[in-house]
């Protein structure tokens, strides 16, 4: 029986019948990634799709907390994660301006991010674009550089790649 004397039913019964878009988000990421990893791409990508329509920025965006950090973390790799990963089976299965946007949309989480780059350098590439392509990858260089990295060995390939021709 519900009442004031017995407020664990009432949490538990809400607990069951809420989800919430964060926990919506998690769910279906980890779905994304079991039929990515069984080599379902198709499905993986659909899923990553729903997954990262859920995904609107900080969590709890406005409110400010160290007990907060911790989790806007957590959820901002797992989106960067997803938009990557989106991204490059959008490219995979040769949709290379939807890949850019996934790129997009990583690198405005993670700004120099070097997959972001190369994948964006890759969608590039896939339609023609080698100077483009190029562009891209000297600018990741030059910003890496600012901050006084350097970049991977396979940036490095990939830009030798297309310089090459």
């Amino acid at each position: 029986q519900v009442s004031p004397e017995h407020p664990v039913l009432v949490d538990r019964f809400l607990d069951d019948a809420i989800e919430i878009d964060v926990d919506a988000f998690k769910r279906q990421m980890l779905l994304a990634t079991d039929h990515d990893r069984a080599g379902a791409p198709g499905s993986a990508l659909a899923i990553y799709r729903d997954a990262l329509a859920l995904y609107d920025g900080d969590y709890l965006r406005g409110l400010d907390g160290e007990w907060l950090e911790a989790t806007r973390a957590r959820l901002h790799v797992l989106a960067l994660g997803g938009f990557l990963r989106a991204g490059e089976l959008e490219l995979a299965s040769g949709e290379p301006d939807r890949a850019a946007a996934w790129a997009a949309r990583a690198e405005v989480l993670s700004p120099g991010n070097e997959r972001a780059g190369r994948l964006r350098a890759a969608c590039l590439g896939s339609v023609g674009d080698r100077f483009g392509a190029v562009a891209v990858l000297r600018d990741l260089v030059v910003r890496l550089a600012s901050e006084s990295l350097s970049p991977d060995a396979e940036t490095r390939r990939m830009l030798e790649r297309f310089e090459s021709g």
